[in-house]
């Protein structure tokens, strides 16, 4: 096999790649490979000017047999693992950068690719681990490197170590928009709001093109009630965003709970007309109608989306809000059925009920004992300082006890806690989690959206 190319030959190239004479850089590489196909510094510019001008697959084809040419070049291994983990290719990335890290174990960026890279691939303390490591190397000031870490923590259930990053982050770079976002989720996930509200009016304030800024704190808004001031951010982000359907169930979701539901579905029907809007959107229609003093509508909307998918609890909870508006109560309580919204798997048998159809037929009773007791697919709790029994608000969320038995419903990260599990039937808020607390370790329960529906007494 012949030699490699001499460090002039390659400096030579690199150069001319920082250049952007990437067309330049492969006909010297493919004239130098002829000669020498082995050749890994040859192998390595190509890969690189392949990359540089669209070529992913070639590029990382080129670098992957410079790879295998010269194992311990650091540079070779750190390149290929950044392009893989560009396409997605997580687990092969990885090796390729903790061979590139061995080789130069203290320089953060090898170490900060590492980290990222492991983020992505949902090893956790290993991307911890690393992404600590690079920021102590790199002097611990590195916005970019701090947000990453505080994703990790974020990620870990460790928010109060996200928080700091996240902090240091944006004080680090005040126009760092993004780092003041994620600041703003976590401190919400902290039960936080107001200091998620600050968050995010930096992150408008330092980016104000910034979509993904407007739209979180236009959802703060309506979690927290504050309708109108929610529909003027979601009309920002929507401008900054034209056609991204979740924004505009963002801003349609805030129309409807305000006084304008009228607006809202002069937003959504086109699209529903058209075919285009998915079913989610639908049911928000629905809930517009409702919210219109239509119930008949809604209940047409809601019927529609039945047709399609029966098992869609906001739907059923739509068609039952509407039929008690129209004064059948007894129609609503047969639509809810709560106790198809219900579902849990025993563990072991809870001391003081002797079988789960005993569980469940107080769980329903306890609930609709309390008409005020009120949970809907797109607000938040209804009620507030309720005793044992009844739903009261709280910062981190909606939390129903009765008799010893906690359920606690909030928005948290998928890996905040172990026991945490998914809601089934929300699609646009994947973040919504449940978690039994309390005497509900016998149990783990799975609510479904809309549980817990006000019915009129």
């Amino acid at each position: 096999m012949a030699g490699p190319a001499t460090d002039h030959d390659l400096e030579t190239l690199l150069t001319l790649l920082q250049q952007g004479k990437t067309d330049e850089v492969s006909r010297r590489a493919r004239r130098g490979l002829k000669r020498a196909p082995g050749d890994a510094g040859l192998l390595f510019a190509a890969g690189l000017a392949e990359h540089a001008s669209g070529h992913v697959l070639k590029g990382i084809t080129k670098l992957r047999r410079a790879a295998r040419a010269a194992p311990d070049a650091v540079a070779i291994a750190l390149n290929l693992g950044i392009m893989l983990a560009e396409k997605g290719d997580n687990r092969e990335a990885i090796g390729h950068l903790a061979r590139a890290s061995r080789l130069q174990p203290d320089d953060p960026t090898t170490l900060a690719h590492l980290g990222h890279c492991q983020l992505r691939a949902g090893d956790i303390g290993s991307a911890r681990a690393s992404l600590d490591q690079a920021l102590t190397l790199s002097g611990g000031g590195d916005a970019n490197l701090l947000r990453l870490c505080g994703m990790a923590c974020r990620l870990d259930g460790d928010l109060a170590a996200a928080i700091s990053h996240f902090e240091r982050a944006v004080a680090s770079n005040s126009r760092d928009g993004e780092a003041a976002v994620e600041l703003g989720i976590t401190r919400s996930m902290s039960g936080d709001l107001a200091g998620a509200e600050r968050a995010y009016r930096q992150a408008v304030s330092a980016q104000p093109t910034n979509a993904r800024a407007y739209r979180q704190l236009g959802n703060l808004l309506t979690r927290t009630g504050r309708f109108e001031a929610a529909v003027s951010i979601n009309r920002q982000a929507l401008n900054l965003s034209p056609g991204d359907l979740s924004v505009m169930y963002d801003l349609a979701h805030a129309m409807a709970s305000s006084d304008r539901p009228d607006q809202a579905l002069d937003l959504l029907d086109p699209l529903i007309n058209a075919g285009k809007a998915p079913i989610d959107l639908e049911e928000l229609a629905a809930f517009a109608s409702f919210r219109k003093g239509d119930p008949a509508a809604c209940i047409a909307r809601s019927d529609r989306i039945l047709l399609r998918e029966p098992g869609r609890t906001a739907a059923i909870a739509y068609k039952a809000m509407a039929f008690n508006e129209l004064g059948n109560r007894a129609a609503a309580a047969e639509i809810l059925a709560l106790e198809r919204l219900v579902s849990w798997e025993i563990v072991a048998p809870p001391p003081d009920h002797a079988t789960i159809d005993d569980f469940n037929a107080r769980l329903i009773a306890e609930i609709e004992g309390h008409p005020s007791l009120a949970y809907s697919a797109l607000n938040r709790s209804l009620t507030s300082g309720r005793s044992t029994g009844e739903l009261f608000d709280a910062p981190s969320g909606a939390i129903a006890e009765f008799k010893g038995w906690s359920i606690w419903r909030w928005s948290a990260g998928v890996n905040e806690l172990p026991s945490i599990l998914p809601i089934r039937g929300s699609p646009r808020d994947p973040d919504e989690h449940v978690r039994a607390v309390g005497r509900t370790s016998w149990i783990r329960v799975d609510f479904m959206m809309s549980t817990f529906i006000r019915l009129a007494g």
